[in-house]
């Protein structure tokens, strides 16, 4: 199945911008260091970050913004709470100023 969700937020400067567009395939059930994942937190919804580290059902992420940081980042995860992993994205040529839009995706 896939998703397709709009991002907030500057946490994935400058891969993903406010207002992208990212499309997330939920049957991938493998990732890997390097993958851009959705993220089902306890504490801030979906997030859109990057994998650090994979290993036996505990995952690491970050952002790939160095002037950002995120209470979930550097710390162990349930891998089971990744809703899926970004396979595309759309950059919006007519962005809106920070505010107009409806959250639909914290980076």
């Amino acid at each position: 199945m896939f998703k397709l969700l709009k991002v907030t937020g500057n946490s994935m400067n400058p891969t993903l911008l406010p207002q992208d567009l990212v499309l997330v395939s939920t049957k991938y059930k493998s990732f890997c260091a390097g993958d851009i994942v959705v993220f089902n937190s306890k504490t801030a919804g979906l997030i859109v970050k990057r994998i650090t580290q994979f290993n036996s059902g505990v995952v690491r992420i970050r952002g790939d913004n160095p002037r950002l940081d995120s209470s979930v980042c550097n710390q162990d995860l349930d891998s089971k709470r990744i809703l899926g992993k970004v396979i595309g994205k759309w950059r919006n040529p007519y962005r809106k100023k920070a505010g107009e839009s409806k959250t639909l995706l914290k980076t």
